[in-house]
C-alpha cells in the first residue's frame, strides 16, 4: 500500500520517499529516549535558562544535559539508515545506489564472485563498526538513561 501510494504521488523511486519512511520509522524510538532523557533534566535548570538573558536556550541546556541519549540517537538512526535493505529495495529501486542494494545486486552471480562479495560485505560494515566502537561506552549510558522514567 505504501508503494502504491507513492507511485500515485510519482515518488516511487525518488529519494524523498526513502527520507519519508526513514523518518517515520526513526522518530518512534527517538521520541521516546530522548522524552524520557530531557524529563530528567531538572526543572530549575530548566527555569534559569529561559529567565537568564544571553544564555543558551533551554533545549540546548536540556541537550547538553543528556548528551549521551542525544549520541545513541543519532548512532541508531545513523545505523537504521545504513543498512536499510528492504526499505531502499522497495521504494528506492536499483536506482538508490544504497551499498545494500549494490551487494544484493552482485550477489546474484554469487557463484562466480563470492570473494568480492564478502569483502565488500566487510566493507560496507567497517564504517557503522567504526562509529559503533567509538561511541560504545556512551551508547550503553545512553540507552539506560533514555529508558528510564
Amino acid at each position: 500500500p505504501l508503494g502504491t501510494a507513492f507511485q500515485r504521488l510519482h515518488l516511487l523511486g525518488a529519494h524523498t520517499s526513502l527520507i519519508m519512511v526513514h523518518v517515520a520509522f526513526g522518530i518512534p524510538p527517538a521520541v521516546m529516549l530522548l522524552r524520557n532523557a530531557f524529563i530528567r533534566v531538572p526543572r530549575e535548570v530548566v527555569l534559569a535558562r529561559q529567565r537568564a538573558p544571553g544564555s543558551t536556550p533551554a533545549l540546548l541546556a536540556a541537550a547538553a544535559l543528556s548528551w549521551p541519549v542525544v549520541l545513541t540517537v543519532g548512532v541508531l538512526e545513523f545505523i537504521l539508515v545504513w543498512n536499510d535493505f528492504v526499505i531502499g529495495l522497495l521504494l528506492g529501486g536499483f536506482e538508490a545506489g544504497q551499498i545494500t542494494l549494490v551487494l544484493f545486486e552482485e550477489s546474484r552471480e554469487f557463484a562466480t564472485s563470492s570473494g568480492v562479495l564478502a569483502a565488500e560485505a566487510v566493507v560496507s560494515l567497517v564504517i557503522p563498526l567504526a562509529l559503533v566502537l567509538a561511541t560504545g561506552r556512551w551508547l550503553l549510558r545512553g540507552l539506560a538513561e533514555g529508558t528510564r522514567r
